[in-house]
């Protein structure tokens, strides 16, 4: 192999490790201090990402500069969901019963986002419904 190509794999693997391990102490640090586990919180990250190749790709800015406008809008899209859907179902509940509803509406979060912020920004789809022939 040529060394370009080594140094480019090298590049690479060292940015996705990046990614996860800044993605990982985001989890950590929102479930230390709330002691909430936000499955959404992915989809955040990906929200980001297609907002930042919009911005891109539509208006021409750089991918480095859009950081801060990208990060900004997280931020108050992050608590936009904290303060709508999180903490209305922690305060004034027992423990146990608020967990398992903040549970149920991340999941709620993480599945909807999931599959309509793909349809908002564009991304070509096929139309079927995708099914395992495994059984």
């Amino acid at each position: 192999m040529d060394l370009t190509v080594i140094i480019q794999i090298l590049s690479i693997g060292l940015t996705i490790g990046a990614l996860y391990a800044l993605i990982a102490v985001g989890l950590n640090l929102i479930y230390g201090t709330m002691r909430l586990l936000n499955i959404a919180h992915g989809e955040l990250i990906m929200m980001g990402a297609y907002l930042t190749y919009s911005l891109f790709t539509g208006m021409g800015v750089s991918p480095l500069l859009s950081i801060f406008a990208v990060m900004l809008f997280s931020l108050l899209f992050g608590l936009v969901i904290c303060a709508g859907i999180f903490l209305p179902l922690v305060k004034n509940r027992a423990q146990s019963v608020a967990l398992n509803r903040v549970r149920c509406s991340s999941f709620s979060a993480s599945a909807s986002s999931s599959q309509t912020l793909p349809v908002l920004c564009g991304v070509p789809t096929s139309g079927a419904i995708p099914t395992s022939r495994a059984w």
